[in-house]
């Protein structure tokens, strides 16, 4: 298997890129203007699909020294979570920051009309720690690997610690633009979304049964009463950073919703899964396994598990059309994209949706899929150009020949 990264680059000039920052903090900051200056950005080493990722040294915007910023900017080619929102993001960053004591990067500024860099961006204090492996997977490379156990103990509870404070957060009036409150259809709005998410991912494609049938089974057997709350959204060990075994920040808000916890603890538990059976093979000792993390998590929340298995059907589901999204983007722009050997295949998630349908009261996923015999479906047929997408006021997605635009 050839290690294929999918991290986000776009091609851009530095200097131009700083001068334009600069113009922006500026009229955010005027006070602070006249000393204000923005070193050229580089981009983050390990970024994920998302967005493009930047980092970048700002003078003159704290009395106290340089301040270091990270600037996260949608990229309209490779939008994986499509409609996704920076004011959206900054608004949970915000609440967030407000409510508990999590960790969050501080939001410096928010340009959803892309008149920056001519896509929507945010800016965000940097926050100091280290972040494990997407790929190589963190369970076989990088310091959560060459920890001891007892120090990927303390990691692993410091996580869910963090996971529990999220789940505990007061929503009662945060507005999320775009998506209902908290007293709203929140479950069924998600429904929807993966219904528009399929019709815009796989426009081109036949009707496809699996997915199709998992649709139906989500919408006929939703929660009805969920337990409400934040949901963080990508919710995984490698959207944290860690100072030692602690954790320093929570980062990636791009699929935030008061949805409820739940939609979290499924997240965790599948990527869980993904980065050790399948990329690592074995779990290192002091990471809990999944069964581990779902009982301490409902301990430390004090909420019950009856409605796991449905989100995590839903996850997988979800899952497996953003990776043929993202795919699919990246072949469109002539990038490598992983093959059928590499575990990160949109088949090993379709697989493991099929086996949530057949068995929906299962509270875990075992062992690696069986080898089947795949019957026609565009997600197994490799990766296709998407049409773009967008979000109209009312949240909801429309095929449009044009980019994504931010709306």
């Amino acid at each position: 298997m050839t290690p294929t990264s999918l991290q986000v680059t776009v091609d851009r000039d530095p200097e131009r890129t700083a001068r334009a920052l600069g113009a922006r903090l500026a009229a955010r900051y005027p006070e602070r203007a006249a000393g204000l200056r923005v070193h050229p950005p580089s981009p983050v080493v390990g970024a994920g699909s998302a967005n493009e990722t930047l980092v970048a040294r700002v003078d003159g915007l704290d009395g106290d020294g340089p301040t270091s910023v990270v600037v996260r900017v949608v990229v309209p080619a490779s939008q994986v979570f499509p409609g996704t929102s920076v004011a959206r993001q900054a608004a949970a960053l915000r609440h967030v920051a407000a409510h508990c004591d999590v960790p969050v990067p501080a939001v410096l500024d928010v340009d959803p009309d892309g008149e920056a860099l001519g896509a929507p961006m945010m800016i965000l204090e940097r926050l100091p720690g280290r972040a494990p492996l997407d790929f190589p997977s963190w369970a076989v490379e990088g310091f959560v690997a060459d920890m001891t156990a007892a120090d990927r103990r303390a990691l692993w509870s410091s996580a869910l610690d963090v996971l529990a404070r999220l789940a505990a957060v007061d929503v009662t009036g945060l507005v999320l633009p775009g998506l209902p409150g908290v007293d709203g259809d929140v479950v069924g709005e998600r429904v929807e979304y993966l219904r528009r998410y399929r019709d815009v991912t796989l426009a081109d494609a036949p009707p496809d049964p699996l997915v199709d049938d998992a649709l139906a089974v989500l919408a006929d057997t939703a929660p009805a009463h969920p337990p409400p709350g934040l949901s963080w959204g990508d919710a995984r060990l490698g959207n944290m950073l860690f100072a030692g075994t602690r954790v320093s920040a929570v980062l990636d808000w791009e699929i935030v919703t008061v949805a409820g916890p739940l939609f979290d603890l499924a997240w965790w538990r599948m990527f869980d899964h993904v980065h050790v059976e399948d990329l690592a093979g074995a779990r290192p000792e002091g990471i809990g396994d999944p069964a581990e993390t779902a009982a301490a998590w409902s301990t430390r929340t004090g909420l019950g598990l009856d409605d796991l298995p449905w989100h995590e059907l839903y996850v997988h589901l979800h899952l497996a059309m953003v990776r043929h999204r993202a795919f699919a983007d990246r072949a469109a722009m002539g990038r490598p994209v992983p093959g059928p050997d590499d575990p990160r295949h949109v088949d090993r998630l379709l697989e493991r949706v099929r086996r949530l349908l057949d068995d929906r009261s299962a509270d875990r996923i075992v062992g690696p899929p069986a080898t089947t015999a795949s019957p026609p479906r565009s997600v197994r047929d490799g990766p296709r150009r998407v049409p773009g997408d967008r979000r109209d006021e009312a949240g909801v997605f429309a095929v449009d020949p044009g980019p994504t635009e931010e709306r």
